[in-house]
């Protein structure tokens, strides 16, 4: 194919838009459960699809399976899994996934604006700080906390709700900082 062909067949292609897909129910009876894109589908920004569709079996695997009866779910065909699970793993994890699929909508809509401002660029410069010198703040920023990391998808939205909040009280008394030098330094040349 020409370079020529593929350009006009790009430009000729009608342009999709970005489809979410959230499921409030999972499973169904014990006899199946959704995992994976199956679902829940959400853009393709913040790279967390497939992860989000791996961290579903670990989670259904690890956390709703009893090692116990991972035997006799694995050699039976009658038997998906216990009775109730498929309910308490769907009860656990959808808002996990749509939490997800919200954080990966957002960060499009960020990324839609273009290149970060200075403010964004700053909070970064003091997270990456913050997360490096003072540990005990537990101060992760969103991304980490998220791709690196087994956090519930909810509860790490809800810490980076906390982080923003103790995030503007240290830019404001950074501030105060600041300004207080600078009414201390005029005083001084009076």
């Amino acid at each position: 194919m020409s370079a020529e062909s593929a350009k006009e067949q790009f430009f000729r292609r009608d342009h999709l838009s970005l489809m979410s897909i959230k499921c409030g129910k999972i499973g169904w009876e014990d006899s199946c459960v959704l995992l994976g894109d199956s679902s829940h589908t959400m853009p393709p920004f913040y790279g967390m699809g497939m992860n989000t569709g791996l961290e579903d079996v670990r989670v259904f695997f690890e956390d709703f399976i009893d090692p116990a009866h991972r035997e006799d779910v694995y050699s039976s065909i009658n038997t998906f899994c216990p009775k109730g699970v498929t309910k308490a793993y769907t009860d656990y994890r959808v808002p996990d996934v749509q939490t997800m699929t919200d954080i990966a909508r957002e960060h499009f809509e960020e990324l839609k604006e273009g290149v970060p401002g200075p403010v964004v660029v700053a909070r970064k410069k003091v997270e990456s700080e913050l997360q490096k010198h003072v540990p005990s703040l537990d101060y992760v920023p969103m991304y980490s906390r998220i791709v690196f990391g087994h956090e519930r998808f909810s509860v790490a939205v809800k810490k980076d709700a906390q982080q923003k909040i103790l995030f503007a009280g240290v830019l404001a008394s950074l501030c105060a900082l600041c300004l207080a030098m600078l009414v201390h330094a005029g005083a001084g040349l009076v």
